[in-house]
């Protein structure tokens, strides 16, 4: 996973049938990943945003650029900040602003205004918000949490709004930061030659029909899913329902919604799952823990743990995979806090808020070097202007998970 140089999918499968080919889980215990529920959420997540994505919702929302956009540095990089995070529940960051980016670039010649104010802080806006909100691929990284917490047998589960009330505070303060402080730290010219590496929106190919039929059954399946509480049904039931409908109703073709599937991701996950079933049934999980807790000097404070685990991932993730991070030490923290029984809630949310805290290099995130090209960025450029936003977001981050999900 560290190296990067072996696809993430293939890595996690490689687990599944490294624990079988060796005898230390059976057929049903080494591929059990593939049949958890979270897993199955995860799929069907990506098949009902692919749906969403074929309507004309970009579309309009590039439209309240120009009702919200005005002339000034400041109000452009509030106009495109909130377009891309809203643009970003439904895609990925770097590709939100990859779309946005010829608009961008538009303005900022339109009003005069240089576009190396402006691009890095919308590209660290859109990575401070991505998949926020329990609507579209956000689901799945309550899936992902609870998929972890379910193979350590772990009774604690994340709500829908876990994940957000953990990330919220450090995303305001990043985004107030950026909009505000962040564009006079920028330089005011491009330091190497910059390049247009935007793309136009995707048009919608789906009839008005298609499209309601389409806002339907994804709005349908998010209400269904923030209400379960009160109804009842599993998650992994409105999920399937909704991603079924999806193709059965003609808003995504077969295959369309196979390629739809970010398959790297589902068979990363899921090949991972049974590490933590290996590591209970072998008592390598006591060993491990020890070992972590030996490192940390032995400490049983969960601020210094969650330090700890923060400030690590933190910097490994300024060169490393943000998902691989998130897979290497959410198990890790885990077994932390099975051993030290805490509440891993806290723990969990500075992982993924520290492997999101990547501004700092080319390598941190592909937003980083899109925003190098397209304003002419150089390294030492990327260094001063992201410094603040990721000690910013990964410092509100550790302090307010500490305070509001206590570990005992």
């Amino acid at each position: 996973f560290c190296t990067n140089k072996v696809p993430q999918g293939l890595c996690g499968l490689f687990c599944s049938v490294a624990l079988l080919a060796t005898k230390v889980l059976t057929a049903a215990e080494a591929f059990s990943g593939f049949a958890n529920s979270n897993v199955v959420i995860m799929f069907c997540m990506f098949i009902i945003s692919a749906g969403l994505m074929k309507t004309h919702l970009m579309e309009k929302i590039v439209g309240l650029v120009q009702k919200i956009g005005g002339g000034s540095l400041t109000s452009i990089v509030l106009s495109f900040g909130l377009i891309t995070i809203i643009m970003s529940q439904f895609m990925n960051a770097f590709v939100a602003v990859a779309c946005m980016l010829p608009f961008i670039t538009g303005m900022c010649a339109d009003f005069g205004v240089p576009k190396t104010k402006v691009i890095f802080p919308i590209a660290c806006i859109s990575l401070a918000w991505v998949f926020m909100f329990p609507v579209s691929l956000g689901i799945s990284n309550v899936a992902q949490m609870n998929g972890y917490l379910e193979a350590f047998n772990n009774p604690m589960r994340f709500g829908m709004w876990t994940l957000v009330w953990a990330r919220l505070p450090g995303a305001i303060i990043t985004t107030l930061f950026c909009i505000f402080v962040l564009p006079k730290l920028c330089p005011g010219e491009s330091s190497v030659e910059a390049k247009d590496m935007g793309r136009q929106v995707t048009k919608s190919t789906l009839s008005p029909k298609m499209e309601i039929v389409a806002y339907i059954v994804t709005l349908g399946t998010i209400l269904m899913l923030l209400t379960n509480s009160i109804h009842k049904i599993p998650a992994v039931t409105v999920a399937a329902v909704g991603a079924f409908l999806t193709v059965l109703l003609g808003v995504l073709s077969e295959k369309e919604a196979i390629s739809s599937v970010n398959w790297g991701m589902v068979f990363m996950f899921a090949g991972i799952l049974p590490i933590a079933t290996a590591l209970t049934k072998t008592g390598a999980s006591d060993v491990v823990a020890n070992a972590i807790q030996t490192a940390l000097g032995g400490t049983t404070n969960p601020w210094i743990i969650n330090f700890a685990f923060g400030i690590t991932v933190f910097i490994l993730t300024q060169f490393l995979s943000n998902t691989a991070m998130v897979a290497v030490f959410t198990p890790l923290a885990l077994l932390i806090c099975t051993e030290l029984n805490m509440n891993p809630t806290g723990v969990m949310g500075i992982v993924f808020i520290a492997a999101t805290s990547s501004y700092l290099t080319p390598m941190a995130t592909p937003g980083v070097p899109l925003a190098m090209g397209a304003a002419g960025y150089n390294f030492k450029d990327v260094v001063k202007m992201g410094i603040c936003p990721a000690l910013i977001c990964i410092l509100s981050g550790i302090i307010w998970c500490s305070l509001v999900f206590p570990a005992f």
